[in-house]
């Protein structure tokens, strides 16, 4: 004997309850498919933005875009940089020490 499902009773509520869940449970897929979709779209546009930032900082580098050009002085002729030993300065000055450090050693004994 089979039992029939189908609500024969007007009074019953679970025939007035079965479509509102349909209607819940729809509208439910969608807002949960829009919520899906809003949360791509929003991950690729900030994505994109800080794809978009970081090129941007990259490209105003004034390092990677100034054009080398050695220091001049106010009439255009070039510095000389970095250290020269040919100074007389610094190589008096070595000759200074090494005799200072001579005397000190031998008045040591």
């Amino acid at each position: 004997m089979a039992i029939s499902k189908k609500n024969t009773n007007d009074a019953d509520v679970k025939g007035d309850v079965s479509w509102l869940d349909g209607i819940l449970e729809t509208t439910g897929e969608l807002v949960g498919g829009i919520y899906e979709d809003a949360a791509d779209i929003g991950k690729e546009a900030a994505g994109s933005w800080f794809d978009n930032q970081k090129a941007a900082a990259q490209s105003a580098n004034p390092e990677n875009n100034r054009v080398p050009e050695p220091a001049q002085t106010p009439n255009g002729q070039p510095l000389k940089q970095g250290f020269s030993m040919s100074n007389p300065y610094v190589i008096g000055g070595g000759f200074g020490l090494l005799v200072l450090i001579i005397l000190v050693l031998l008045v040591k004994e």
